[in-house]
């Protein structure tokens, strides 16, 4: 898609230098890519937090010595 936008100088000599790319565009699609995939990775780790964790600890000891697990 194309489009214009107005970007401050430093802003994409970074996203370039962050994303190795050497055409504007590639950086520009390459650092949005990284920057969503960063946001969902981070809303999951929330998610999972949020979340008990479903084994207990005398489940996981008794699982342990039964598999020789260490």
């Amino acid at each position: 898609m194309r489009t214009t936008v107005t970007l401050p100088d430093e802003l994409v000599r970074q996203a370039m230098k962050s994303s190795g790319k050497k055409r504007l565009s590639d950086a520009l699609a390459s650092t949005l890519e990284d920057h969503f995939a960063l946001k969902k990775r981070l809303a999951l780790l929330d998610e999972l937090f949020d979340r008990p964790v479903p084994h207990r600890w005398k489940r996981i000891k008794r699982e342990r010595r039964r598999s020789k697990w260490s």
